[in-house]
Protein backbone atom coordinates (compact mmCIF):
# COMPACT_ATOMS: atom_id res chain seq x y z
CA UNK A 1 0.00 0.00 0.00
CA UNK A 2 2.77 2.47 1.06
CA UNK A 3 4.07 1.79 -2.97
CA UNK A 4 0.79 2.46 -4.21
CA UNK A 5 0.86 6.10 -2.67
CA UNK A 6 -1.18 4.81 1.07
CA UNK A 7 -0.49 5.63 4.19
CA UNK A 8 -2.44 2.63 6.30
CA UNK A 9 -2.12 1.74 9.63
CA UNK A 10 -2.51 -1.47 12.05
CA UNK A 11 -5.07 -2.20 13.83
CA UNK A 12 -5.10 -4.93 16.52
CA UNK A 13 -3.30 -8.39 15.75
CA UNK A 14 0.11 -7.95 16.83
CA UNK A 15 0.03 -4.54 17.81
CA UNK A 16 -2.67 -5.92 21.03
CA UNK A 17 -1.16 -9.38 21.12
CA UNK A 18 2.91 -8.41 21.97
CA UNK A 19 1.42 -5.48 24.18
CA UNK A 20 -1.53 -6.84 26.73
CA UNK A 21 -0.33 -11.11 26.34
CA UNK A 22 2.43 -13.33 26.48
CA UNK A 23 3.94 -14.65 22.95
CA UNK A 24 1.59 -16.90 21.18
CA UNK A 25 -0.52 -16.72 24.10
CA UNK A 26 -3.28 -14.29 21.54
CA UNK A 27 -3.92 -15.58 17.89
CA UNK A 28 -5.39 -13.07 15.44
CA UNK A 29 -7.20 -14.00 11.92
CA UNK A 30 -7.21 -10.96 9.88
CA UNK A 31 -5.79 -8.16 9.22
CA UNK A 32 -7.22 -4.81 10.19
CA UNK A 33 -5.80 -1.74 8.41
CA UNK A 34 -6.98 1.72 9.23
CA UNK A 35 -6.40 4.33 5.78
CA UNK A 36 -7.59 8.06 5.51
CA UNK A 37 -10.82 7.99 3.58
CA UNK A 38 -9.08 10.00 0.72
CA UNK A 39 -6.85 7.27 0.04
CA UNK A 40 -9.56 4.51 0.52
CA UNK A 41 -9.95 4.03 -3.21
CA UNK A 42 -5.88 3.77 -3.85
CA UNK A 43 -6.16 0.93 -1.05
CA UNK A 44 -9.07 -1.36 -2.53
CA UNK A 45 -6.97 -0.70 -6.36
CA UNK A 46 -3.63 -2.50 -4.26
CA UNK A 47 -6.04 -4.97 -3.13
CA UNK A 48 -7.85 -5.67 -6.04
CA UNK A 49 -4.38 -6.28 -7.58
CA UNK A 50 -3.37 -8.54 -5.25
CA UNK A 51 -6.08 -11.05 -5.71
CA UNK A 52 -8.79 -10.10 -2.95
CA UNK A 53 -12.12 -9.34 -3.37
CA UNK A 54 -14.60 -7.52 -1.18
CA UNK A 55 -17.68 -9.24 0.57
CA UNK A 56 -20.91 -7.03 1.23
CA UNK A 57 -20.58 -4.20 3.39
CA UNK A 58 -21.60 -4.80 7.17
CA UNK A 59 -19.54 -1.88 9.37
CA UNK A 60 -21.18 1.13 10.83
CA UNK A 61 -21.60 3.88 8.26
CA UNK A 62 -19.99 2.12 5.64
CA UNK A 63 -16.20 2.84 7.11
CA UNK A 64 -15.30 -0.96 7.52
CA UNK A 65 -15.46 -3.46 4.78
CA UNK A 66 -13.74 -7.20 4.51
CA UNK A 67 -11.55 -8.03 1.23
CA UNK A 68 -11.30 -11.70 1.33
CA UNK A 69 -8.39 -13.77 -0.90
CA UNK A 70 -8.98 -17.30 0.27
CA UNK A 71 -8.67 -17.63 4.14
CA UNK A 72 -6.88 -14.92 3.96
CA UNK A 73 -9.00 -11.15 4.97
CA UNK A 74 -8.40 -7.86 5.27
CA UNK A 75 -10.65 -5.50 7.28
CA UNK A 76 -10.42 -2.23 5.53
CA UNK A 77 -11.34 0.47 7.82
CA UNK A 78 -11.89 4.83 7.00
CA UNK A 79 -13.13 5.67 10.56
CA UNK A 80 -13.21 3.89 14.12
CA UNK A 81 -16.75 3.33 15.69
CA UNK A 82 -17.95 5.86 18.09
CA UNK A 83 -15.88 8.94 17.06
CA UNK A 84 -18.05 12.13 16.44
CA UNK A 85 -15.79 14.14 13.96
CA UNK A 86 -15.30 13.59 10.95
CA UNK A 87 -13.47 10.80 9.36
CA UNK A 88 -11.01 13.15 8.04
CA UNK A 89 -10.39 14.91 11.10
CA UNK A 90 -10.39 11.40 13.33
CA UNK A 91 -7.32 10.19 10.74
CA UNK A 92 -5.52 13.33 11.56
CA UNK A 93 -5.52 13.03 15.09
CA UNK A 94 -5.16 9.12 14.86
CA UNK A 95 -2.24 9.81 12.45
CA UNK A 96 -0.60 12.37 14.25
CA UNK A 97 1.66 10.19 16.81
CA UNK A 98 2.15 6.60 15.79
CA UNK A 99 4.89 3.70 16.47
CA UNK A 100 6.69 1.23 14.87
CA UNK A 101 6.55 -2.46 14.56
CA UNK A 102 8.25 -5.25 12.85
CA UNK A 103 5.48 -7.77 11.36
CA UNK A 104 6.22 -10.61 9.08
CA UNK A 105 9.57 -8.80 8.18
CA UNK A 106 7.87 -5.42 7.59
CA UNK A 107 8.27 -1.96 9.34
CA UNK A 108 4.52 -1.15 9.98
CA UNK A 109 3.17 1.91 11.93
CA UNK A 110 0.06 1.08 14.99
CA UNK A 111 -1.34 3.14 16.72
CA UNK A 112 0.47 5.31 20.01
CA UNK A 113 -0.47 3.67 22.90
CA UNK A 114 -3.03 6.26 23.84
CA UNK A 115 -5.16 5.64 20.94
CA UNK A 116 -4.53 2.12 21.14
CA UNK A 117 -6.00 1.82 24.71
CA UNK A 118 -8.99 4.26 23.50
CA UNK A 119 -9.64 1.96 20.52
CA UNK A 120 -9.67 -1.47 22.25
CA UNK A 121 -12.71 0.36 24.33
CA UNK A 122 -14.81 1.12 21.37
CA UNK A 123 -14.49 -1.74 19.50
CA UNK A 124 -16.15 -3.58 22.66
CA UNK A 125 -18.61 -0.55 22.56
CA UNK A 126 -19.30 -1.54 18.66
CA UNK A 127 -20.23 -4.87 19.74
CA UNK A 128 -22.75 -5.70 22.22
CA UNK A 129 -22.79 -8.54 24.44
CA UNK A 130 -25.20 -10.84 22.60
CA UNK A 131 -22.57 -10.67 19.57
CA UNK A 132 -20.04 -12.79 21.61
CA UNK A 133 -17.11 -10.76 20.77
CA UNK A 134 -15.08 -12.08 24.15
CA UNK A 135 -11.73 -12.16 22.50
CA UNK A 136 -11.92 -7.94 22.56
CA UNK A 137 -13.81 -7.99 25.84
CA UNK A 138 -10.51 -10.01 27.23
CA UNK A 139 -8.35 -7.58 25.35
CA UNK A 140 -10.18 -4.59 27.31
CA UNK A 141 -9.98 -6.57 30.78
CA UNK A 142 -6.55 -6.77 30.66
CA UNK A 143 -5.80 -3.24 29.39
CA UNK A 144 -7.96 -1.78 32.42
CA UNK A 145 -6.28 -4.09 34.91
CA UNK A 146 -2.67 -3.05 33.22
CA UNK A 147 -2.53 -0.59 31.93
CA UNK A 148 -1.26 2.57 33.47
CA UNK A 149 -3.39 5.54 35.04
CA UNK A 150 -1.50 7.96 32.84
CA UNK A 151 -2.16 6.30 29.67
CA UNK A 152 -5.70 6.12 30.47
CA UNK A 153 -6.33 9.50 31.29
CA UNK A 154 -4.53 10.38 27.90
CA UNK A 155 -6.66 7.66 26.08
CA UNK A 156 -9.33 10.44 27.63
CA UNK A 157 -8.07 13.54 26.62
CA UNK A 158 -7.85 11.63 23.14
CA UNK A 159 -11.53 10.51 23.39
CA UNK A 160 -12.67 14.73 23.81
CA UNK A 161 -10.76 15.35 21.30
CA UNK A 162 -12.18 12.92 18.71
CA UNK A 163 -15.83 13.22 20.08
CA UNK A 164 -15.44 9.71 21.56
CA UNK A 165 -16.48 9.82 25.35
CA UNK A 166 -19.52 7.70 24.78
CA UNK A 167 -18.01 5.30 23.45
CA UNK A 168 -14.79 4.74 25.46
CA UNK A 169 -17.82 5.02 28.48
CA UNK A 170 -20.05 2.15 26.95
CA UNK A 171 -17.30 -0.11 26.17
CA UNK A 172 -16.10 0.18 29.67
CA UNK A 173 -18.90 -1.19 31.29
CA UNK A 174 -19.33 -3.96 30.15
CA UNK A 175 -15.77 -5.69 31.19
CA UNK A 176 -14.86 -6.07 34.90
CA UNK A 177 -13.80 -2.85 36.93
CA UNK A 178 -14.37 -0.71 33.61
CA UNK A 179 -17.60 1.25 35.20
CA UNK A 180 -14.76 2.43 38.09
CA UNK A 181 -12.27 3.22 35.75
CA UNK A 182 -15.22 5.35 33.36
CA UNK A 183 -16.27 7.17 36.57
CA UNK A 184 -12.70 8.43 37.49
CA UNK A 185 -12.09 9.61 34.14
CA UNK A 186 -14.93 11.50 34.69
CA UNK A 187 -16.55 9.76 30.99
CA UNK A 188 -18.96 7.48 32.99
CA UNK A 189 -22.20 9.92 32.25
CA UNK A 190 -21.11 10.47 28.26
CA UNK A 191 -23.63 9.04 26.10
CA UNK A 192 -24.98 9.35 22.38
CA UNK A 193 -28.07 7.71 20.21
CA UNK A 194 -26.04 5.67 18.06
CA UNK A 195 -23.14 4.21 20.90
CA UNK A 196 -26.47 3.92 23.48
CA UNK A 197 -28.72 1.70 20.83
CA UNK A 198 -25.50 -0.49 19.72
CA UNK A 199 -24.08 -1.02 22.67
CA UNK A 200 -27.28 -2.11 24.69
CA UNK A 201 -28.56 -4.31 21.32
CA UNK A 202 -30.87 -2.03 20.04
CA UNK A 203 -33.30 -2.89 17.46
CA UNK A 204 -32.46 -2.82 13.77
CA UNK A 205 -34.72 0.02 13.26
CA UNK A 206 -33.58 1.61 15.25
CA UNK A 207 -29.65 1.32 14.65
CA UNK A 208 -30.54 2.02 11.10
CA UNK A 209 -31.98 5.59 11.65
CA UNK A 210 -28.97 6.15 14.43
CA UNK A 211 -26.54 5.13 11.18
CA UNK A 212 -28.54 7.54 9.26
CA UNK A 213 -29.20 10.91 11.74
CA UNK A 214 -24.73 10.40 12.26
CA UNK A 215 -23.86 10.02 8.93
CA UNK A 216 -21.45 12.75 7.49
CA UNK A 217 -23.24 13.92 4.71
CA UNK A 218 -27.11 13.78 2.83
CA UNK A 219 -25.00 11.00 0.34
CA UNK A 220 -23.86 8.87 2.85
CA UNK A 221 -27.64 8.96 4.65
CA UNK A 222 -29.36 8.18 0.95
CA UNK A 223 -27.01 5.56 0.97
CA UNK A 224 -27.61 3.77 3.92
CA UNK A 225 -31.58 4.54 3.66
CA UNK A 226 -31.18 2.72 0.50
CA UNK A 227 -29.12 -0.45 2.32
CA UNK A 228 -31.68 -0.36 5.24
CA UNK A 229 -34.36 -1.19 2.97
CA UNK A 230 -32.78 -3.09 -0.54
CA UNK A 231 -29.69 -5.28 1.29
CA UNK A 232 -27.18 -6.28 -1.31
CA UNK A 233 -27.30 -9.89 -3.22
CA UNK A 234 -30.80 -9.59 -2.68
CA UNK A 235 -33.74 -11.20 -4.73
CA UNK A 236 -37.37 -9.87 -5.63
CA UNK A 237 -38.73 -12.29 -3.02
CA UNK A 238 -36.92 -11.21 -0.14
CA UNK A 239 -37.00 -7.74 -0.70
CA UNK A 240 -41.04 -7.77 0.09
CA UNK A 241 -40.29 -10.35 2.89
CA UNK A 242 -37.71 -8.06 4.26
CA UNK A 243 -40.20 -5.04 3.87
CA UNK A 244 -42.90 -6.60 5.43
CA UNK A 245 -40.90 -7.62 8.28
CA UNK A 246 -39.64 -3.75 8.77
CA UNK A 247 -43.01 -3.03 8.85
CA UNK A 248 -44.07 -5.83 11.51
CA UNK A 249 -40.81 -4.25 13.68
CA UNK A 250 -41.34 -0.63 12.91
CA UNK A 251 -44.00 0.58 15.96
CA UNK A 252 -41.20 -0.99 18.98
CA UNK A 253 -38.07 0.26 16.70
CA UNK A 254 -38.84 3.65 16.22
CA UNK A 255 -40.15 4.08 19.94
CA UNK A 256 -36.74 2.45 21.22
CA UNK A 257 -35.12 5.03 18.65
CA UNK A 258 -37.33 7.93 20.54
CA UNK A 259 -36.28 7.04 23.82
CA UNK A 260 -32.75 7.05 22.24
CA UNK A 261 -33.27 10.68 21.21
CA UNK A 262 -34.38 11.46 24.80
Amino acid sequence: MRDGGVRPLLLKGPAVARWLYAPGERRYVDCDLLVPARERAGAERVLRRLGFRPRPWRAWLRAAREWQRGEATVDLHTAVFGVGVTSERAWDVLSRETETMAVGGVDVEVLALPARTLQLATHVAQHPPSHGQSQSREDLRRAVERVSTTTWQDAAHLADELDAEAALAAGLRQVDGGEKLARDLGVAGASSRLVELVSGDGPPIALALAQIAAAESARLRLMLLARAVVPERTTAKAYVTRLIALARRAPADLAAWRRARR
